[in-house]
């Protein structure tokens, strides 16, 4: 196979064909190479290739590249959400909490977030400084924000015991980011999907791996007619208590305060996990023995621990301090994180779901029926 090479003049811009991925411009630096600039920007020498319509890898300083950023995408005709979500490799959910999303509407030239991001990126985006008032203390301060008292002292390189003084300042490491008026006690937002003209209900139960039954209960419906441009909501498949593992614990001690399934809380109408009470600061332990795939900030879910064992995913969310990071293992009741009150709650509790093959499943169960107390 033969192939021409490119003439490039210096200072020369090159265009974008049609491509889904969001994308920035860099200027071509001499002794550049496009596997290095794959390597610095988390993408490839192919896809660099096609933002510029280039058939060989010769560069010339000066030169204007294209680089299509991965971590983004841009919607064209005829996507969906959940085509996205399939793509990326994320639950549709997900990506609705990573881009705010409050339904599953998207449009043309809309660009969404498809990557979640590195717990150092949060991290380092968290802290807040707040000035210390009259007859507070590091405990009144950490139960404000959310974190545990060990976390805010060692952040301020200080004792947990320490006094404070009026005026002093501290960085608070992790930020409260909820408020009683517009939060929900956690979870992603749940999927839902506008009814095209012809469809019913069971090709759209089929389509989302669910029943007619469940689509009807979920959206409270007493007919399966449906009218083009209604939006439903796709609630989760059954879970399969056959499938859960034995040995499971308890990942916290506390009352459950808000089930696994349908409800009517300011605006959410799907509860994908469990809420299971209690303070910041409380130790959460690993349900089960697996390997971290994920350690960080993700949108509602707040500071978030995902555990991966097989094909079963573990998230706990909402938590003040993580205590493992991606590729760790850990063992079953090893302490992983503290509970805490960040992304979209109305208090400190943890939120805990259960995922095999990525479909949410009601915890409660399994729990129930294997697990210990840490």
């Amino acid at each position: 196979m033969f192939w021409s090479r490119p003439v490039l003049a210096f200072g020369a811009a090159l265009t974008l064909v049609t491509v889904a991925a969001a994308q920035t411009t860099y200027v071509v630096q001499p002794g550049d190479t496009l596997v290095g600039l794959a390597r610095t920007h988390n993408t490839t020498v192919e896809a660099i290739l096609a933002a510029n319509d280039l058939s060989g890898t010769d560069l010339l300083a000066g030169a204007t590249l294209v680089i299509p950023d991965p971590a983004r995408y841009t919607v064209r005709s005829g996507d969906t959400l959940s085509g996205i979500a399939r793509t990326v490799g994320l639950p549709v959910e997900e990506l609705m909490a990573l881009n705010n999303l409050t339904d599953t509407r998207i449009t043309i030239g809309q660009t969404l977030v498809v990557q979640r991001p590195s717990a150092a990126s949060e991290a380092a985006a968290a802290p807040l400084t707040v000035e210390v008032a009259r007859g507070e203390s590091l405990w009144v301060i950490a139960n404000r924000h959310g974190v545990s008292v060990e976390a805010l002292a060692r952040a301020n390189g200080l004792s947990p015991e320490a006094r404070l003084r009026v005026g002093d300042r501290l960085t608070v490491p992790v930020a409260y980011a909820g408020s009683a008026g517009t939060a929900d006690k956690g979870g992603g937002a749940e999927p839902r999907v506008t009814v095209a003209a012809g469809e019913s209900l069971s090709e759209i139960a089929a389509r989302h791996n669910t029943t007619v039954d469940a689509l009807m209960s979920a959206n409270g419906l007493t007919s399966d007619i449906l009218n083009p441009g209604e939006t439903l909501l796709i609630p989760p498949a059954s879970p399969n208590v056959d499938a859960g593992a034995p040995g499971i614990i308890w990942p916290l001690r506390g009352v459950i305060t808000s089930y696994y399934g349908p409800r009517n809380l300011l605006g959410m109408t799907y509860h994908y996990g469990i809420d299971i009470d209690g303070d910041v600061g409380d130790p959460i332990v690993a349900a089960m023995s697996g390997t971290v795939t994920y350690s960080g900030w993700l949108g509602g879910y707040g500071y978030l621990v995902i555990i991966q064992d097989g094909d079963i995913e573990y998230y706990y969310a909402h938590a003040s301090e993580l205590l493992v990071s991606v590729g760790q293992w850990v063992e079953a009741g090893q302490v992983i994180a503290r509970v805490g009150a960040t992304g979209r709650v109305t208090g400190p509790h943890l939120h805990f779901e259960i995922r095999i093959g990525g479909q949410p499943v009601d915890p409660l169960p399994y729990l129930e029926r294997t697990a210990q107390l840490p």
